[in-house]
């Protein structure tokens, strides 16, 4: 029997770990589609790689081109959670590996718990931490997702608030309705779903349950016990009127 897309790819992480030196990898975690066992075919590796000091490029480089990685890319910049990436393929599939401090992430998490944190961006990396798999570990995974056992009732009030903030001017609804009657489809697709994130926002706040990258919904939903009937169903058809003219235009280029 064949392995499956998720266990395949749970090995080939697991062979970089093993390959990778202490200096670029104290504790390696597996995050996305391979650890929660939902990849396939199409699915990348998005590896994370904590250390004490951030590597440079060309450390990392080094190290990706002696273990025979291909199509090698650094990003320039780091995004906004400080984190520095690089794109390669290993063993035949595409990696997303991503270096950070340790202790810039425990900052981050402690951050979040203290309900200090409300950009989603930033706000992932809760869910992220306590759905991730360990392929190298130093105890951190473990100490972060106690951390996280707690969802504090402070994040909650305020996330709620801040997602019903826009909700305060009167003209909300007018301005979607113009969009309508103006036939501009890609002005309202983009406050639409700006209005569907603001409401996922909430549920999972009133949940107390860590948001996720909302790619992740249909998995993360039956977790909630507080929920509109229905709510995946009814929330699907929403986009459905998107998806053709995405795939048109992806299949033009």
């Amino acid at each position: 029997m064949r392995p499956s897309a998720s266990t395949l790819r749970l090995d080939i992480a697991q062979e970089l770990a093993d390959l990778c030196p202490a200096t670029l990898g104290e504790e390696i975690l597996l995050a996305g589609s391979v650890a929660r066992g939902r990849a396939d075919a199409y699915s990348d590796i998005e590896q994370v790689f904590y250390v004490a000091t951030l590597p440079s490029c060309e450390d990392r480089d080094t190290w990706l081109k002696h273990i025979g990685a291909e199509g090698i890319l650094h990003d320039k910049e780091p995004l906004n959670d400080h984190s520095l990436w690089s794109t390669f393929r290993f063993r035949g599939v595409w990696i997303e590996a991503g270096w950070q401090l340790t202790s810039q992430h425990d900052a981050w998490l402690r951050q979040i718990v203290a309900g200090q944190i409300l950009e989603h961006s930033l706000l992932i990396l809760a869910e992220m931490t306590n759905t991730a798999r360990s392929v190298r570990s130093q105890g951190w995974l473990a100490h972060w997702q106690q951390v996280l056992a707690h969802y504090p009732q402070i994040l909650q009030a305020r996330l709620v608030k801040d997602a019903l903030e826009p909700w305060r001017f009167p003209n909300i609804l007018a301005a979607r309705w113009a969009c309508a009657a103006r036939e501009e489809p890609l002005a309202i697709t983009e406050r639409l779903v700006r209005d569907v994130h603001g409401i996922l926002r909430i549920l999972f706040a009133l949940n107390r349950q860590w948001e996720p990258e909302w790619k992740w919904i249909k998995d993360v939903t039956p977790l909630l016990s507080l929920k509109p009937e229905s709510f995946l169903e009814r929330l699907g058809p929403f986009f459905q009127p998107i998806l053709p003219s995405v795939v048109l235009l992806a299949a033009s280029n």
